[in-house]
This record gives C-alpha cells, sequence and structure tokens, in this order.
C-alpha cells in the first residue's frame, strides 16, 4: 500500500518534470472608455445626448463598432438612469461599464404679478390685492406666497406687498413686489351752520359760527 503510494507521487512529478506545464491562455479583455461626463447632469426638459464611448482591444485594436448600449433617459422625470456600455473580442471576453444620468431640476418658478405693480388709491376706499401666478419648467402649479406690508387705506402711505415662491426641488422665484400708495386728494369742505342767506334786524348781535370740516384721514 506503502510503496504503490510513493510510486504514484513519483509518477505524477516525473511527468511534470520530461513533459512541463500546459500552457495557460492569456485573457486580456476589452476595454471601454467613456466620452464626457460621468455622471452626465441633465436638466429636466432638455434632450439627453449620448457623448458616446472608445472600446480597445490589447490583441484586436479598436472595438467601437462593436459596443452595445443599454438603457434609457427619461428628461421629463427626474431622477438617477443607468446607462450600460458593452463590448465583447472574438475570444468571448465581455467589458461592461456603466454611465449614471441624473435628471435635475435646478431652474426657479418665475412670478407674474396680476395687475399693475403700482397702484394709487384714495385713503377710505377698499384695497383689494389681485394676487399673482408662478410657472415653472417641471411642476405643473406652484404655490404664490403672498407677503410685506398689509395695506391700511385709512392710512396715507406706501405700503409694499411681496410675492414669493419655490418649487418642489427648492429653487427660489425672485421675489416680485406691489407698490400701494394711499393718497389724499379729497379737498375738505366747509359747512356754514347758519341760514344762507342769514337775515338778522338792525341793532340784533350777530353770532358768526362757521364750521370747518377737514380730512380725518391719518398719515403713515
Amino acid at each position: 500500500m506503502y510503496k504503490l503510494i510513493r510510486y504514484s507521487i513519483f509518477s505524477v512529478f516525473s511527468s511534470i518534470l520530461f513533459l512541463g506545464f500546459s500552457p495557460m491562455p492569456v485573457v486580456n479583455p476589452p476595454t471601454i472608455t467613456l466620452d464626457g461626463l460621468n455622471p452626465y447632469i441633465l436638466e429636466t426638459g432638455t434632450a439627453y445626448v449620448e457623448p458616446g464611448a472608445i472600446a480597445d482591444d490589447p490583441e484586436e485594436g479598436t472595438l467601437t463598432d462593436k459596443i452595445i448600449y443599454a438603457g434609457q433617459v427619461n428628461s421629463n422625470l427626474l431622477g438617477n438612469y443607468y446607462l450600460q456600455y458593452s463590448v465583447t473580442d472574438s475570444d468571448s471576453n465581455t467589458t461592461t461599464v456603466e454611465r449614471e444620468v441624473r435628471v435635475v431640476a435646478t431652474t426657479a418658478p418665475t412670478i407674474s404679478p396680476t395687475g399693475n405693480t403700482i397702484v394709487t388709491l384714495e385713503v377710505g376706499t377698499t384695497y383689494s390685492d389681485q394676487g399673482a401666478t408662478a410657472t415653472d419648467n417641471y411642476d405643473p402649479a406652484v404655490n404664490v406666497v403672498v407677503g410685506g406690508d398689509n395695506v391700511d387705506t385709512t392710512t396715507v402711505g406706501t405700503y409694499t406687498v411681496t410675492y414669493n415662491a419655490s418649487d418642489s426641488s427648492g429653487n427660489a422665484a425672485t421675489q416680485v413686489t406691489r407698490t400701494v400708495n394711499v393718497v389724499d386728494t379729497t379737498a375738505p369742505t366747509v359747512t356754514v351752520n347758519s341760514a344762507n342767506p342769514l337775515i338778522i334786524s338792525l341793532g340784533v348781535p350777530f353770532l358768526y359760527q362757521v364750521t370747518q370740516l377737514l380730512t380725518t384721514a391719518k398719515v403713515r
């Protein structure tokens, strides 16, 4: 038993010594180099233009025309997309690389005020703000927040109403304002507290009574 095992081991080493090792094939897979950026940042609503890639093989040279592209980008939907580039040489060695495409919304919404941005009204009248609307390149509806001064139509002065808006990506619109001027352009009136004309008898004392009604508007 012992002699048999020793002989078997000797036979194996003798075969390696005299016959040599069997040559192993050298595997050199192709390489792929992406053109353009990775990750690729794309503004929503903008068409994706494929930058392309280059494939090379150590034994076969350029294999760019054999690259297989996979994946799609929807530029109308925010998110991360992954595109695959694969190439296989004649020895069935395959290389695959990936490009990340990030569809983002970085454009701020635009605010459009309704009506005039400068309003002048008479003191004591009623002010009704016309508001504003906002549009965005991604969000179908954007809320407009009204702020600034509280317009007091009983007090003469200049008031500023502000309009602000942000989209779902946190992009803030440029603030829009409306100036409201509360003015007093109505002249005061004078009322005579007696008959007009006033007839009195000769020698009777005359008491002159005049009441001047001035405007009651406050000034801011």
